[in-house]
């Protein structure tokens, strides 16, 4: 029977060398994830979300784009928000796309109000009493 050989501490060759094989992948992955990261253009948050004490707006930049350009969507099962504008703006073809999470305590079972004003989409969800927060008497 053939004896592996021993580097200090115990380890073997083997293990040395696979130690070294798995470092080189690794090293490598980290190398071209890095790489995929860095050159994926992110998609811009053009949605904001202001919350009052009477409802939950939310804003969305869209200059240059008309009413007709423009789409959105409430999946009430996710409660979800989906805004979508495709159409051309100073000539050229662009479009936006961009999904929220509408928060528990909005209404959604009715449509919400929607205006668009200078290029902002506003959407108002009035809030859901159902789900505001209440004291409970302890019997």
């Amino acid at each position: 029977m053939l004896e592996r050989s021993r580097f200090g501490l115990g380890r073997t060759s083997d293990n040395i060398m696979w130690r070294g094989l798995q470092q080189s992948v690794s090293n490598h992955l980290e190398g071209q994830f890095k790489s995929l990261i860095s050159s994926y253009k992110w998609p811009d948050s053009f949605i904001q979300q202001v919350d009052s004490e009477a409802d939950v707006t939310f804003f969305a930049e869209l200059p240059g784009f008309q009413k007709k350009d423009i789409s959105i969507t409430i999946n009430a099962g996710q409660r979800t928000l989906m805004i979508e504008a495709i159409g051309q703006v100073n000539g050229a073809d662009k479009d936006r796309r961009q999904m929220v999470s509408v928060p528990t305590r909005c209404s959604i079972t009715n449509d919400p109000e929607a205006t668009l004003k200078d290029g902002v989409l506003m959407i108002v969800f009035p809030l859901d009493e159902r789900n505001a927060p209440r004291t409970i008497e302890i019997k």
